[in-house]
């Protein structure tokens, strides 16, 4: 944070009126006063190349005799005070691309860089929206006072103080001087906070646009030669021992946000709210016989962490639920599958009289209809299918094809996205700051254009602000199963399974469901009722290497299951005799765990195919 920002946080009589009111226009915003704990504590930042923390701007702007805990406490409050202000800003003036320039500029200070690149981006597409008609006055002069670039035109007018003549408004050249100059700071903003979330090949095609548009600022020319020179840096030889396919490839063009929750999210939102989680027992409870939901201590010691536990004696082999999700997709578009489920089409097709879209049964299409179908109907999203035509596992290049159906369903129901049914009962892992991928294209780009194309003005409404969409991306990453057979890239979320904690031994097991269709989660050995109910997010994981890579991803950290602990204690895996993990197999069918018929030869061939 710079000083004279921070210095400028004290400036301005009226913002202890406007934090006062403004509440009760924004409800949200109400939590960054009335919950004094949040002001008490470290404000932790997404960025991960950040600014210094905003304790240690205190030092810096404040004599020494006053750098006390009550004045950090100051610092914060009034630090939140701002960001209302600048809220109220937006509220009150939603097509003024100064406005969404300057709180994105807030944003990056306080270390939220991706929801800086997002304000900066919506203040790049009003003034886009404004300069890509001006070179044609006449187009210009039959424009409605309601399309977008006259609404622009109205409030560049008004920063420059002009009086606004209406639909025959002139584009004369101080609303084209002050649009070009908007336009550069809002790259600039863009480009800063691409890079404080290590978004390098972003950061350079940003600036690279900006450059072609006319920018020649020294402060443009240096944040061009930071991000090709950090870019240059990520592009050091790794030891192969250290990468997967595509390493290289992956790591260079995306970058990472940390797992924080946003201080003036409303509680019902931050987590598993009660209300989501009484549904989520009840759903089950109709799904089951044999299963319920309760409190859990396996993977977290919040108060929202939930599993999965028998109601009564379950014998192996036992069903214990099948769960038929409707939010399912392909980056392949026009594939013959279930349009909600996914479930390859047999011969018997439900199939809709206003659309090319096909159900595999009556339930499914009355799923879609009253879920999400309205808004989604013939829409086009070809561009969004091509730009997840390169998907894998690792990415999060299906998260904006998941997003278009949960976004879809938010619109449908006139819901908060954060309220949407299938997404209250999701759970983020706030408690492991671990970092997660972010990308322009899919954090930013992707999730405006497709509310965009559901006819939502993103400038105005505020249901769909930045910090709820990131928020939702998160809930998402940390709940999706992706496979991928070829080229073709399969993505679910299926509520009732997301309840089912994580065990590298776990007592039940569930088909790997690349092909689409229900989950099927059944018992692989008795469980006694009043036992917690685990699954493996990894099947067919066998290689400690590879389960431990693969598990940081969708725990945010570290397994804690009773196997990984065991194994942490041991040598490292390279330094175990070629037979080691053999002899640990052989001892775990001795005892009457795993399936000796399928687990021995898959291990058998991933370890020893090279001897």
């Amino acid at each position: 944070m710079s000083t004279e920002m921070a210095a400028s946080v004290y400036e301005g009589a009226d913002l202890d009126d406007i934090a006062a009111k403004e509440p009760g226009e924004q409800a949200y915003l109400r939590a960054l006063l009335d919950a004094p704990f949040v002001f008490k504590q470290e404000w932790k930042q997404t960025s991960i190349d950040g600014p210094p923390p905003i304790e240690d701007v205190v030092q810096v702007c404040m004599p020494r005799e006053y750098t006390t805990n009550s004045s950090q406490e100051v610092l914060r409050t009034r630090l939140g005070k701002v960001l209302i202000a600048h809220c109220r800003g937006i509220r009150l003036d939603p097509y003024n691309p100064k406005m969404w320039i300057d709180r994105g500029r807030h944003f990056m200070e306080l270390g939220y860089g991706e929801l800086a690149v997002s304000d900066a981006y919506k203040g790049r597409l009003l003034l886009d929206s404004f300069l890509g008609v001006i070179d044609t006055k006449d187009a210009y002069s039959d424009l409605d006072k309601d399309s977008l670039p006259c609404k622009v035109s109205a409030a560049l007018a008004g920063i420059i103080g002009k009086l606004d003549t209406g639909v025959t408004r002139q584009c004369d050249a101080g609303n084209v001087s002050i649009a070009k100059s908007l336009q550069q700071q809002a790259f600039l903003v863009m480009a800063s906070a691409l890079l404080r979330v290590r978004a390098y090949h972003d950061a350079i095609q940003v600036l690279d646009e900006a450059v072609v548009l006319g920018g020649t600022s020294e402060e443009l020319q240096k944040l061009c030669s930071q991000a090709k020179e950090r870019s240059r840096s990520m592009e050091q030889p790794i030891p192969a021992r250290h990468q997967k396919p595509g390493y290289m490839q992956r790591s260079t063009k995306q970058g990472g946000v940390q797992r924080v929750a946003y201080p003036w999210i409303n509680p019902e939102e931050l987590g598993r709210g009660n209300k989501a989680m009484k549904k989520a027992k009840t759903k089950l409870e109709a799904a089951s016989r044999n299963a319920t939901l309760g409190p859990s201590s396996l993977g977290g010691t919040t108060s929202d962490n939930f599993g999965v536990f028998a109601r009564q004696d379950i014998t192996r082999d036992d069903l214990i639920v099948t769960d038929r999700s409707a939010f399912t997709v392909f980056n392949v578009q026009g594939k013959d599958d279930c349009w909600a489920c996914s479930k390859p089409l047999s011969r018997e097709i439900v199939s809709m009289n206003c659309c090319k879209n096909k159900f595999c049964s009556e339930s499914c299409k009355t799923e879609a209809v009253n879920t999400y179908h309205r808004v989604l109907c013939d829409k086009d999203f070809e561009w969004l299918y091509r730009a997840s035509k390169d998907a894998d596992q690792s990415s999060n290049d299906m998260v904006p094809l998941m997003l278009m159906k949960i976004l879809a369903t938010a619109v449908q129901q006139n819901a908060k996205p954060l309220k949407v049914a299938c997404v209250g009962s999701l759970k983020i892992n706030y408690e492991k700051r671990t970092s997660s991928i972010f990308k322009f294209h899919a954090n930013v780009v992707a999730p405006i254009r497709i509310l965009q194309t559901f006819g939502i003005d993103v400038f105005k409404d505020m249901r769909f602000d930045s910090w709820a969409l990131q928020t939702l991306i998160l809930r998402i990453e940390n709940n999706m199963f992706v496979n991928k057979e070829g080229d073709v890239v399969y993505c679910a979320i299926s509520p009732l399974f997301c309840m089912f904690n994580h065990d590298c031994d776990p007592s039940a097991e569930w088909p790997a469901y690349d092909q689409g269709g229900p989950v099927t989660v059944i018992a692989k050995r008795d469980i006694k009722e009043g036992e917690e109910i685990s699954v493996s997010y990894i099947p067919n994981t066998p290689l400690e290497k590879d389960r431990r890579l693969r598990l940081k991803s969708q725990l945010g950290g570290v397994c804690g299951c009773a196997r990984c602990c065991k194994e942490r204690k041991m040598p490292p895996e390279e330094e175990r005799p070629p037979h080691f993990e053999l002899l640990q197999l052989l001892n775990e069918v001795s005892n009457g765990k795993g399936d000796p018929q399928n687990e021995i030869l898959r291990r058998l061939r991933d370890r020893y195919i090279s001897w």
